[in-house]
């Protein structure tokens, strides 16, 4: 990575510059390893392999990975039956989107 890099890149977490906090390896003006730090947040973030590693701790939490897990499963379902809803109801899925819609009462 660059020091111009630094210009382009913000923290992931509170869109706050970055600045090299620490290099730790670094070879013809490359830095390869070291670390960044939020002027703003204080958060740091490592450069590995001459890339900056911007991931944010509270996405990798197991209650992230297990929702995420649970809403990948059940989607194509949920879709699955609202389509069918709809076509018994005879109505569309845009008239159960919209905002505002507001059904006749021999449908309910």
């Amino acid at each position: 990575m660059r020091n111009q890099l630094l210009d382009y890149i913000y923290s992931p977490k509170c869109y706050g510059n970055l600045e090299l906090y620490r290099t730790i390896n670094e070879s013809n003006g490359n830095i390869l390893s070291g670390i960044l730090r939020c002027t703003s947040c204080k958060s740091l973030y490592g450069i590995r392999g001459g890339i900056p590693v911007l991931y944010v701790d509270e996405c990798f939490k197991l209650s992230n990975i297990a929702q995420m897990t649970f809403y990948n499963m059940y989607a194509k379902l949920y879709d699955t039956l609202e389509a069918k809803l709809a076509y018994l109801g005879s109505f569309s899925e845009d008239m159960l989107r919209r905002e505002n819609y507001i059904f006749p009462r021999d449908r309910i």
